[in-house]
């Protein structure tokens, strides 16, 4: 068996956070994502059979999810991620409800704050579930197709993406020639994927690969972005560290960097976490496993 995430040293919380704080340029920096998520998002032209709920596991700031309400304008479409900021930055014309007459129409998207592998759905609730470039961070496949699989009604379809094992081989070639660290992540192989969703009891898993490249120069730009952002950050950190208390911008600085871990620990109790209780009884279950 292929090397799997918790080989890497991969601590959920950690990426969990992370990607609370990458939301708002998240979508900027996406460039392989996007390629990946449209690729994927082809695959519903072949559906013959139109969903009634949806579900897209990871989805981030929401971009998929204007697709699939644009290709099921009649289905429920719930969209799921952990980092609560990510949910946060779903445009809103996507998640507010509009007024026809003295009555509401139904929301467009549902939000819910919630963990890939712990879903905080009823059983047999789900029609279709899309998701892309998130198992990755999940450490036991066989727990996630599980919920996947308990989850979805008789006849329930999965469309998904991963990153494959050589993803990143040259970044952890030159790695393993500096020290015996685990620096980048490990990804699942076809296979064991395959086998996997054999066990939860999923038929005819069909799994194909393709093969995308970004070039050095892209690569080199984004390094060198996030380089900046990291320097000018720690440079205000020295800076508010050197001064006062009673300076301004320490006081700002101290105040965001707990309301940033009070988000972080709130997920399931936020108002965005309570879009859940909007959903119909049949699509909803308590959940109060950690993550």
């Amino acid at each position: 068996m292929s090397k799997t995430p918790a080989d890497a040293g991969i601590s959920r919380r950690a990426v969990r956070a992370h990607f609370g704080r990458a939301a708002s340029s998240y979508s900027a920096a996406a460039v392989l994502q996007h390629q990946v998520e449209d690729q994927l998002l082809e695959g519903l032209d072949a559906l013959k059979r139109r969903p009634d709920w949806v579900l897209d596991v990871g989805c981030g700031p929401g971009r998929a999810l204007q697709s699939l309400r644009q290709q099921f304008p009649n289905a429920q479409i719930l969209g799921l991620d952990w980092a609560l900021p990510m949910l946060q930055r779903i445009p809103e014309p996507l998640t507010k409800a509009r007024h026809w007459g003295v009555l509401p129409n139904k929301a467009l998207v549902h939000r819910v704050a919630g963990d890939a592998a712990a879903l905080p759905l009823s059983g047999a609730s789900i029609d279709l579930l899309f998701s892309s470039l998130c198992i990755q961070w999940c450490l036991d496949l066989a727990q996630l197709f599980a919920e996947w699989r308990r989850v979805l009604k008789p006849g329930g379809l999965v469309l998904l993406s991963t990153f494959g094992p050589d993803t990143l081989k040259e970044l952890r070639q030159a790695w393993a020639g500096v020290d015996a660290g685990a620096h980048v992540n490990h990804f699942f192989d076809m296979h064991d994927i395959g086998d996997a969703m054999m066990r939860a009891g999923f038929t005819n898993p069909v799994l194909s690969t393709e093969r995308f490249v970004l070039s050095v120069d892209h690569l080199v730009q984004r390094i060198e972005g996030a380089l900046r952002h990291n320097r000018r950050r720690h440079n205000l950190c020295a800076e508010l560290r050197a001064s006062t208390c009673s300076d301004p911008r320490a006081q700002t600085y101290w105040r965001n960097q707990r309301h940033e871990c009070a988000q972080s620990r709130i997920g399931w109790s936020s108002g965005i976490a309570s879009d859940v209780a909007k959903l119909p009884t049949q699509c909803r279950r308590s959940c109060r496993g950690k993550f």
